[in-house]
């Protein structure tokens, strides 16, 4: 994947690139979720700073973590 050296010119295209790169490394979802919310943070906070226009993240939904249960102790 090549990245705009910039977070201001990140794409939603970028961001979506980043996320299938991250599933097809085998990361866990519970790992992409994560990312998702802590740049999901970082570009609100570009916005409010003026940095960037729009969100590039608006409307784009988090990695879906499905439930693990913890194993039980023998």
């Amino acid at each position: 994947m090549d990245a705009p050296a910039r977070a201001a010119d990140l794409t939603r295209a970028d961001l979506h690139e980043f996320f299938i790169a991250l599933e097809e490394q085998g990361k866990l979802p519970v790992t992409r979720n994560q990312r998702y919310r802590s740049l999901h943070s970082f570009f609100a906070f570009l916005v409010e700073e003026g940095e960037v226009t729009p969100h590039p993240m608006e409307q784009m939904r988090p990695p879906h973590v499905p439930e693990r249960p913890v194993p039980r102790p023998r």
